[in-house]
């Protein structure tokens, strides 16, 4: 985090440095403003000349001083934004989060049990994202992992690439920071021109070339002066009635660059940090590519260019002049018509690949604030999970314990057993967790991760809903055949189940859990199940299936009299319970 706390330390200093300029100036302006007021003041007394040259010098100066002054104010407001980046990549937590825990989706398979949004969770943990693009774009992540090993790799080089590259991330995101982008519909909607182009590029070129032909007539002593009024008559009339014609054309453009151009504008220097950067992996090259071809930038800035003279175009002055001679505003129209055109056909596209950079390079800070991860490995040939030291992300590393696992294609059903608050939740979540890093290119919380990518399906909060009517047990019951069914549509599954069936007496929650592990195992679609339970008659299944079905618990070691446990994960069946001590350490029973 070295890099980090120098920037604040660099911009802090820029700042004061800047803001000592910007007051120097400011008296300066102030000192300009009176010359220019006591020079007004002795022209009209002394009718000299030379304080009417002092006037307008005092002015021009006091414009300079104006335009400098806003120059270091916008250096000051870009220090401010890179604090507050750094700020926001030191915090362990989000605070400034764009996905709210009200917007998560209990339906998902996965997201609510798993704690991948609201507070303290694992987006927030991630999430360095200054625009609505980058965080809609890093909840997709999140909520969607990707399930194939190159894909995977690919996402994983372009992380460990941006991982490398604090200060670039830094500045992107203050740059990003300042799009103060909250609505993304005003940047998809598409606007376009129409015109018959062939008539009007003819007309672009006829009318103008008639109007200097007829004005270097007239202005020549040869020629009569009749010819001033045939070229006025010409220009005048020829402007009415193409102003007539187009004026939707018209209208419509100058409405559009002036909604346009401004927020577009603001992404392009964004976009020039893009395009000048030297990337080395493939993903991240590709999404350059997306700027580059054309170049987003300079398509922006000539869209700024277009609107400056079309604003030039609606002047008194120059505006008459230019639009009775070369049909000015018509001229900058088309223009604007053709740039539209190519900004329908790409501006998804530099959109698409801004909002991956801004959460790549979430994903890449979270790689960088965390060097005690390491990458994983994805291969569709092993077992599905073999983890060494694995631990919650979402834990003080200080606090989590690690914990080795291991579980394949054909023993694929784990049975997790432990008495109360010995972890047995916390770990089902660990291995969530993880692989959602794992299948978004992150570094994990583990000395080692092989996996083979699969989808997640999860069963561990399933709560009832008043809106539908939906009881707790039936909400499970659905979530469990919606996992069912997910497995016959043949679709590969890491299951992570807490204590199904909690909402049903202990004989029947026994049976109905072993039938439905028996049911997934009839199911012909690869799976690796980890279930966590209270019922340790369930863990006979192992020796029914010995082939299929392994035991594991989390123990308690008694310390002082007391029952405490160590969260480390043995092989075979617990051995201890703690309800009744815990009962009765707080007095609730004797």
């Amino acid at each position: 985090m070295k890099e980090i706390k120098y920037s604040i330390e660099q911009e802090q200093t820029n700042i004061k440095s800047s803001e000592k300029i910007k007051n120097l100036i400011s008296v300066f302006r102030v000192l300009t403003f009176l010359a220019s007021v006591f020079s007004v003041i002795k022209y009209f007394q002394d009718k000299e000349i030379l304080y009417l040259f002092l006037t307008c010098l005092s002015f021009i100066l006091f414009l300079v001083l104006l335009f400098i002054s806003s120059h270091y104010q916008q250096k000051i407001n870009y220090s401010r934004r890179v604090i507050e980046v750094c700020n926001r990549i030191i915090e362990e937590f989000s605070t400034n989060t764009q996905i709210e825990g009200s917007d998560i989706n209990n339906y998902h398979s996965y997201n609510k049990d798993l704690d991948i949004f609201g507070q303290h969770s694992l987006f927030t943990k991630i999430d360095k994202t200054s625009t609505c693009l980058g965080a809609d774009t890093l909840r997709d992540y999140l909520s969607n992992p990707l399930t194939q090993c190159k894909e995977i790799e690919q996402r994983q080089e372009a992380v460990k690439e941006l991982s490398k590259k604090p200060e670039w991330n830094i500045r992107f995101l203050a740059n990003a920071k300042s799009l103060e982008l909250q609505d993304k519909s005003l940047l998809t909607n598409k606007l376009s021109v129409d015109f018959p182009w062939k008539l009007v590029s003819t007309i672009l070129i006829v009318i103008p070339v008639i109007n200097i032909l007829l004005l270097t007539l007239a202005i020549l002593k040869d020629f009569p002066p009749v010819f001033l009024g045939i070229f006025l008559a010409f220009s005048i009339i020829s402007l009415l009635v193409v102003n007539s014609k187009y004026s939707k054309q018209l209208k419509t453009a100058y409405s559009v660059v002036n909604l346009r151009s401004e927020q577009y504008s603001r992404f392009s220097k964004i976009f020039q940090l893009i395009e000048r950067e030297v990337f080395n992996t493939e993903l991240n090259k590709n999404l350059q590519a997306k700027l580059t071809h054309p170049m987003a930038s300079s398509c922006i800035d000539k869209l700024s260019t277009i609107k400056r003279n079309l604003d030039n175009g609606h002047t008194p002055l120059f505006g008459s002049i230019a639009n009775l001679l070369f049909l000015w505003n018509l001229r900058y129209t088309v223009e604007l018509a053709k740039l539209m055109n190519l900004l329908n056909e790409h501006i998804d596209n530099w959109f698409e690949a801004f909002a991956e950079y801004e959460a790549l390079i979430s994903l890449g800070i979270f790689a960088y604030k965390n060097p005690q991860y390491n990458y994983p490995v994805c291969r569709e040939d092993i077992g599905s999970l073999q983890c060494k030291d694995m631990v919650h992300p979402l834990l003080d590393s200080g606090k989590a314990i690690g914990n080795d696992f291991t579980i394949g294609n054909t023993k694929n059903i784990c049975i997790v057993t432990g008495a109360n608050m010995t972890g047995k939740s916390t770990f089902l979540r660990t291995i969530g967790v993880n692989l959602v890093l794992a299948m978004n290119g992150c570094p994990v919380g583990a000395e080692e991760f092989a996996f083979r990518p699969m989808h997640i399906f999860t069963s561990m909060r399933t709560s009832d809903s008043l809106s539908d009517g939906s009881s707790y047990f039936n909400a499970e019951i659905k979530r469990l055949k919606s996992l069912v069914e997910t497995l016959e549509e043949k679709i590969p599954l890491y299951i992570i189940l807490d204590e199904i069936l909690k909402g049903t007496n202990s004989t029947d929650k026994l049976e109905g859990s072993r039938l439905f592990l028996r049911r997934i195992m009839d199911i012909n679609t690869d799976f690796s199940c980890i279930i966590a339970t209270h019922d340790l008659p369930l863990t006979d299944m192992a020796k029914t299936y010995p082939e299929n079905v392994s035991n594991l618990c989390f123990e308690l070691d008694e310390k002082n009299g007391e029952l405490i446990s160590n969260y480390k994960l043995k092989s075979g069946v617990t051995q201890t319970m703690n309800a009744l001590r815990l009962m009765k350490a707080y007095n609730i029973i004797d």
